[in-house]
């Protein structure tokens, strides 16, 4: 028995124990297949302990299931939502900067900026070059009109080292914060951080995306259509940067090839509605309004659930002349905005409780 219990802790921790690279250092839950191998192999112990020591050993085995059924009720409690289990974890000295992060984007997402910058601050005090907390605090410090301070910090953390040179993963996002900044800013050197961060991370449809904007801002859908064509040529996968290239040729005027593009991010993904909703409205300015309510019905089918699809097919049926059909999709939106209400006040009731 214990030689099983061995073997089973030792092939079992083999894979986690950091041998091989792994998304984080340590995590608790890893252990929980090891801790069975080692508790097999105490009990292999227990097994073999004369007559006079085994009572003693029972009772003492139930006693500590008892202690750990208690102290793993209390540990539960700190489960409830994300919230709750990163303010305890960072309260209780768990100030590791995935911890603090983690809390500081939940107060920033319900916009308490302030809670957000003060736990982050904390954060940089232990690790002052972890990236993404900077960047973050960035964030935090824009939203409170902070500029100066959030553009110093959105800076440090761009210039840091990609994952692909043996740096931080995801410092494309100050990047994209920095250059959004220096836009509204109107310093024109927006590009340059943009195309400095695509070095480093070639396949970041966030990055172009963000540059093909400001380049279509001040040269129009002409100047940012090579960026997002060289893009979608080499990630013919990405049904978002298909519809993005649909997008900057619907607005040259380019019908046909603005159809091609959403028709192709429609069948990239079959669960959205993005693209077959798009080719709908094109077909709506054409005055070609029975394609448009075919292809609408198309893209209701793929999302029955959402109040938009109707509301849609609602508009083309009413510029059908089919009014009453028009009112039969608009009570669909009613009845499905009442339902999510009713979830809605639903879920609130039952956390107050």
């Amino acid at each position: 028995m214990r030689l099983f219990g061995a073997s089973w802790f030792f092939l079992t921790y083999l894979p986690i124990s950091n041998l091989f690279d792994l998304n984080a250092t340590v995590a608790e839950h890893w252990l929980y297949l090891p801790s069975v191998g080692f508790c097999i192999f105490l009990a292999g112990f227990v097994y073999d302990l004369p007559a006079r020591y085994l009572r003693s050993a029972v009772v003492f085995a139930c006693l500590a299931v008892a202690a750990l059924s208690v102290r793993s009720a209390i540990r539960s409690s700190d489960w409830v939502d994300p919230e709750t289990f990163f303010r305890r974890t960072f309260a209780a000295g768990g100030s590791s900067s995935r911890i603090g992060v983690n809390l500081g984007v939940i107060y920033a997402m319900r916009g308490e900026h302030g809670k957000a910058e003060a736990i982050l601050r904390k954060v940089l005090e232990v690790c002052p070059n972890y990236p993404l907390a900077r960047n973050n605090l960035g964030i935090a410090l824009t939203q409170q009109g902070k500029t100066k301070e959030a553009a110093a910090l959105f800076e440090t953390a761009s210039n840091s080292s990609a994952p692909a040179k043996g740096g931080y993963p995801r410092t494309w996002e100050a990047a994209r914060n920095l250059a959004r900044l220096r836009h509204k800013d109107k310093d024109d050197v927006e590009g340059a951080i943009l195309e400095r961060a695509h070095r480093d991370y070639p396949s970041n449809w966030e990055l172009i995306a963000l540059h093909a904007e400001i380049v279509r801002e001040s040269q129009g859908p002409e100047g940012a259509l090579p960026l997002v064509q060289n893009f979608v040529r080499g990630h013919w996968w990405h049904a978002g940067a298909s519809i993005a290239l649909g997008g900057l040729f619907a607005e040259m005027g380019n019908s046909p090839r603005a159809e091609e593009a959403f028709r192709h991010a429609s069948i990239l993904d079959v669960h959205d509605s993005a693209g077959l909703n798009l080719i709908a409205l094109l077909k709506v300015s054409e005055n070609r309004l029975e394609d448009a309510c075919a292809i609408q019905r198309r893209a209701l089918a793929r999302q029955p659930d959402q109040p938009r699809q109707y509301l849609i097919l609602s508009d083309i049926l009413e510029k059908m002349g089919r009014g009453e059909e028009a009112r039969a999709a608009l009570a669909q939106v009613e009845r499905l905005q009442a339902v999510a209400k009713t979830q809605s006040a639903t879920a609130a009731k039952t956390l107050a409780n």
